[in-house]
């Protein structure tokens, strides 16, 4: 409090000496209009320009640091009927470092911007516009100044932009964009003082490049000091996290849980400067990065609601990644493989419990190995600096070409075509379903619903997966997370195998086994079409089309395997080089001349996008593709917008967009509100959107933000699994006047 006593007096003798001196301010005020005439219902903007002399300056809407300092630009209109004024859009000033502490302040030449709205039924005419702009500017000594300024505005039929229009795209570069990502607040302690009134704040936010710093808006009670130390960013599980802060002195109140400022890369020339205006938000599970400091409503709470996992307890997200990977066994993704199990369930119920209990535990060793697996692949991407999330496999056109021919192999075996065993002496003849499954075949079995679950999102897994994918998480917490997924998701079948008694419940085997078998052929089919649509994303459709023909090459090779080769102890040399040319052929032709697999297409390319919309023809929406460009020049416009991050491979996405947002009803609310809507297409992989998911605290798509119409509110993000509801009142909260 003292030295916030001292900086009181020192400007308080800064004025007294101005005014003492009657000196005459310098600065030379004028009013711009960016039309000479405008239409009835349109909006107008005006600029109030403050020329000031060498070494002296004007004032933010926070004259200084700590709040005691300087004096803010005031501008008061004097309007015709049907003609109203917004609020000042200020530009991003300098932070000056003076005695008393840093000042927020303009030099040279500032234009202060005002929106001004005609009423849809003001007369046409001519009308006189006045404003009167007062300021105080400093050097040494500081001198308050006014003026009294004019323009003149016709109202007619037609729009004519003014002379002066042309800079105001100028004017508008200089103007903080809005908030593009969520801000974290956290207050703690200073070191070495115990005064409770004062603490030290930090802001932290995701971003690529750049040397930060925050200037705080005024907060009644609060004044703030120390700022300006912008920490290199810290590269954390491949998230540039840069963090900011200071000290403050808390003089009444409690302290806030939001602050709103402006966040400014003072590493470039003022003239290049970027800056966001944005709230930070104290991490809380109740309102986490959804809105401006207003809980979120019992709609969107939950997981995946914006929620920080790291406020919960440890235990707690463990016990969410175990009910998680229950939960997956009833997934679509592995639905063909947990078939295919049950049908092992009932040749082993005639076999001896030990031999059940081996079977059933190398499923579970199958289904937790390879989500250990899966889990040191993200920390080994993540110490490599790369970007990760839980679809990640799913996005490399390698691993999809290969999935893709194995199952279509597994279909083909399921159908009959050709018999193979995994770990039961190796080939049998087709049909025989009394062959034993083996230990190789039930961990093979695991190895696969891992695997397939891989781009599912389940109730409670995205929580913990999101804890495990954090900037700066511990590897071994990592591994942790995976492991006890898997272990949920295989722990119904060891259960169950643990307890042989319980199969004797199963139907007894029979010829049904074979048709149910050649049943389950087609789902895994099924799938085999689905992996060929995400590989589509990664080829051109000429290269495409040779991967289409590759696949039939392999199914008559396996064909040729099953009806000339497999049947025969010793098969004829013309079926082994008939079978071995056409996968040659496959492999060799089609795969790595004519499809080159092992090289996609170039996302970054011209005319290529990572985040285009899919073909029109499949929405009822008027999707645009997603950028942050975009997305910051709509929020321009003062309408809602919502953002869907999705992808091919999400099966979450996909129910969320059919049975949530893409309904009647929300597409009458969409029209309605006059809402914008972006689709983030995360089918190849793009940095920038897997910079957001990590940033909403999400181990991949699905997220979907709504943005409101107040561009200086941040975004509301959306649970994972959506009902119509859900998505309607947040359209409602976004398109509400606050």
């Amino acid at each position: 409090m003292i030295a916030l006593l001292a900086r009181w007096l020192a400007w308080s003798m800064a004025l007294v000496a101005a005014h003492v001196a009657n000196a005459q301010a310098k600065t030379r005020a004028s009013l711009l209009l960016d039309h000479e005439a405008a239409a009835p219902g349109s909006r107008v903007l005006a600029a109030v320009r403050l020329a000031m002399p060498e070494h002296w300056h004007t004032y933010w809407l926070n004259p200084s640091e700590g709040g005691l300092g300087g004096q803010a630009t005031t501008l008061e209109w004097e309007l015709p009927d049907g003609i109203t004024a917004g609020d000042i859009q200020w530009p991003t000033p300098l932070r000056i470092k003076e005695d008393a502490g840093s000042v927020f302040a303009y030099e040279g030449v500032v234009h202060l911007l005002v929106s001004l709205a005609l009423a849809d039924t003001i007369a046409s005419g001519d009308y006189t516009l006045r404003a009167r702009v007062g300021w105080l500017e400093c050097e040494k000594s500081c001198v308050p100044g006014k003026a009294n300024l004019e323009a003149r505005l016709a109202v007619g039929p037609k729009a004519v932009p003014s002379a002066a229009a042309p800079e105001f795209t100028g004017f508008l570069s200089g103007i903080p964009k809005p908030q593009p990502f969520p801000v974290t607040l956290a207050w703690s302690a200073v070191a070495g003082s115990a005064d409770p009134k004062k603490k030290a704040y930090s802001i932290q936010f995701p971003i690529a490049d750049g040397r930060w710093d925050f200037f705080p808006e005024p907060v009644e009670g609060l004044a703030f000091e120390g700022g300006g130390m912008a920490s290199p960013a810290a590269q954390a599980h491949g998230t540039a996290l840069v963090t900011v802060g200071g000290t403050a002195e808390l003089d009444q109140g409690s302290w806030p849980t939001t602050l709103a400022g402006l966040l400014v890369d003072v590493g470039n020339s003022p003239a290049k400067a970027r800056s966001f205006r944005v709230v930070a938000m104290t991490s809380a599970p109740a309102t986490g990065v959804a809105g401006a400091g207003a809980a979120v409503p019992a709609t969107a709470a939950g997981a995946g609601a914006g929620s920080l996992p790291g406020d919960k307890p440890f235990v707690l997200i463990l016990g969410m990644a175990l009910l998680g990977g229950l939960i997956l066994n009833i997934m679509p993704c592995v639905l063909p493989v947990i078939a295919l199990k049950i049908l092992g369930f009932v040749r082993q119920a005639q076999e001896s419990p030990g031999r059940v209990r081996l079977l059933g535990l190398m499923y579970g060793a199958g289904v937790v190995a390879s989500f250990g697996a899966l889990g040191g692949v993200m920390v080994a991407l993540s110490m490599a600096k790369q970007l990760v999330h839980q679809g990640i496999l799913f996005q490399n056109s390698v691993f999809l070409v290969l999935m893709t021919f194995l199952v279509v192999v597994i279909a083909l075996n399921l159908f009959g075509v050709f018999e193979v065993t995994l770990g039961s002496g190796g080939i049998s003849k087709a049909g025989e379903l009394a062959a034993k499954e083996g230990a190789g075949g039930a961990f093979f079995n695991g190895v696969l619903a891992t695997v397939l679950a891989t781009p599912c999102s389940a109730p409670f897994l995205g929580v913990s997966i999101g804890y495990a994918l954090r900037p700066g998480q511990s590897p071994w917490v990592t591994l942790a997370m995976y492991l006890t997924a898997g272990l949920g998701l295989a722990l119904p079948y060891v259960v169950l195998c643990l307890q042989p008694r319980w199969l004797k419940l199963l139907p007894k085997p029979g010829n049904w086994m074979v048709q149910f078998k050649k049943f389950m052929g087609f789902p895994m089919l099924a799938t085999a079409v689905w992996l060929f649509m995400l590989t589509a994303n990664h080829y051109d459709k000429d290269r495409i089309l040779w991967l289409g023909w590759a696949i039939v090459v392999v199914v008559v090779a396996a064909w040729v395997f099953g009806q000339f080769i497999q049947p025969v102890l010793r098969a004829p040399r013309p079926a082994w080089a008939a079978f071995l040319a056409l996968l040659a052929t496959a492999y060799f032709w089609m795969l790595e001349r004519e499809v080159d697999w092992r090289h996609p297409a170039d996302p970054t390319a011209p005319g290529a996008s990572a985040s285009a919309p899919r073909p029109s023809g499949r929405h009822k929406l008027p999707w645009q593709p997603w950028s942050p460009e975009a997305v910051e020049k709509a929020r321009a416009s003062g309408k809602p917008i919502l953002v869907d991050f999705t992808a091919d491979y999400c099966t979450t996405c996909n129910s969320n967009l059919r049975l949530a947002i893409e309904v009647p009803s929300v597409i009458q609310r969409v029209q309605d509100t006059g809402t914008l809507v972006f689709m983030a297409d995360f089918s190849r992989n793009d940095p920038r959107i897997a910079a957001v998911l990590q940033a909403y605290q999400r181990p991949g798509v699905p997220l979907v933000l709504v943005y409101p119409a107040n561009p200086s509110e941040p975004p509301r993000a959306l649970p994972e699994l959506l009902r119509e509801g859900i998505v309607l009142e947040a359209l409602d909260w976004a398109a509400t006047p606050r």
